[in-house]
């Protein structure tokens, strides 16, 4: 009797952990999938399919071959993306985080780790991607907007440095390097005081910063 009373508490706190594995996939904002040592889907969420847009029939039939054939043609580089995948299935303790562009503009942070026992058994690997398009349009953005800023600054006659909230330099035009003597990479970063002193003219003694 203890013994069955056992094997059924071991059994109920397998399930529990299963369930609570299954929240946390089906919960999670990144699409996780699990591949096995063959080859075989043996676990994925919903937020995997939809990134994917993989058909639920193919899925289901647990080939990890039939959904990597079937997202080759939504890729801009399926070739680059094939070989990476099957590097890592062949070098089995390798960790990866590679960015996967799609046709229609989408762009995925894929990353990936090995499934090892305690005793080192493979058991496969696990996936996770997460839809960072707008996270990398926001950063194109703001470097374009940076670009365009400094194209202004250098065009503009008078010498102009450019400061954060805690008055450290983040820009200077070439007026202000040959004013300053300082070049702009040397600048960034420091405080405006330590770049460029305001001397009173009637005085002579140091202004403050305006």
């Amino acid at each position: 009797q203890n013994g069955m009373d056992e094997r059924r508490r071991f059994i109920e706190q397998l399930e529990y952990r299963n369930n609570v594995l299954r929240a946390q996939q089906e919960t999670s904002s990144e699409g996780i999938m699990v591949i096995d040592g063959d080859g075989r889907i043996s676990s994925y969420n919903q937020r995997a399919v939809e990134i994917w847009k993989i058909p639920i029939e193919i899925v289901e039939s647990g080939s990890g071959g039939r959904a990597i054939n079937y997202v080759l043609d939504t890729l801009i580089d399926p070739d680059t993306f094939l070989a990476r995948v099957q590097y890592l299935f062949t070098h089995k303790s390798e960790i990866s985080n590679d960015v996967v562009y799609f046709r229609d503009g989408r762009i995925m942070e894929m990353r990936s780790g090995p499934i090892f026992s305690k005793k080192k058994t493979y058991f496969g690997r696990v996936w996770y991607f997460r839809d960072i398009t707008e996270q990398v349009l926001a950063e194109r953005s703001l470097a374009q907007e940076k670009e365009r800023l400094q194209v202004t600054l250098q065009s503009i006659g008078d010498a102009v440095i450019a400061t954060d909230r805690q008055g450290q330099i983040t820009l200077m035009n070439a007026i202000a390097e040959n004013l300053t003597e300082w070049r702009q990479d040397q600048a960034i970063g420091k405080p405006l005081e330590q770049v460029f002193n305001i001397i009173n003219e009637a005085t002579r003694m140091p202004c403050d910063s305006p």
